[in-house]
């Protein structure tokens, strides 16, 4: 069963079951979904605070893998690739319920 942030992040961009995801990071496979904010200090599964990454960025993100990816580092990268779905697709984010897109 998918968890929930992870059908919130691939609803936002579109991807079907089945299809990879690519990293914010890098462009590459990223199967992982991770908060940029943790849960566990106040992050939510808001789509500005989830990030599609590389096993290997992953681990950078929280640091268990050196150079460390910064929370600054991570919000920057997610809100380029929001910036170019919209342009990509011509959708609003006040489109955006927080689950689906509502247009």
């Amino acid at each position: 069963m998918m968890e929930e942030h992870v059908k919130i992040f691939r609803n936002f961009f579109g991807i079907a079951d089945q299809v990879p995801q690519l990293s914010a990071i890098s462009g590459d496979f990223g199967p992982d979904i991770h908060h940029i904010v943790p849960r566990g200090r106040g992050g939510g599964n808001e789509i500005t605070n989830l990030i599609a990454l590389t096993r290997q960025e992953h681990a950078r993100a929280h640091g268990t893998v050196l150079p460390r990816l910064t929370v600054g580092e991570l919000q920057t990268a997610q809100r380029r690739a929001i910036q170019e779905l919209l342009r990509e697709t011509g959708k609003r984010f006040e489109d955006w319920d927080g689950q689906n897109w509502t247009d």
